[in-house]
């Protein structure tokens, strides 16, 4: 679980973004346990999705199209696997999903 302090300094940044006219995209994930942050209208909001993936290409080994569909991919397995199955963790799907080991 996400701690509270990191929640509400989240929430405490999206009323600040909404307040100062800022767009913003955050998305924090631990164990699965994610909370997501979204200012600014669907223009803006495109923008700053573009933005990012641009970013991201420079730095990541893998293209962004690539990671985002093989994370729908994860969490589609996680969400259609019965809670009684070992799945193991999500870094494990994407080593089963990528054919090798996650790097």
């Amino acid at each position: 679980m996400i701690n509270e302090k990191i929640q509400n300094l989240l929430k405490e940044l999206q009323e600040e973004c909404k307040k100062e006219g800022v767009s913003g995209i955050c998305t924090l994930n631990k164990k699965s346990n994610v909370i997501t942050m979204l200012t600014g209208n669907l223009t803006d909001v495109a923008f700053c999705l573009a933005a990012q993936e641009r970013d991201f290409d420079k730095d990541l080994p893998i293209p962004t199209k690539i990671l985002r569909e093989a994370g729908l991919k994860a969490i589609e397995i996680t969400e259609t696997v019965s809670e009684k199955e070992d799945i193991g963790e999500f870094s494990n799907i994407f080593d089963q999903i990528f054919g090798g080991k996650n790097k």
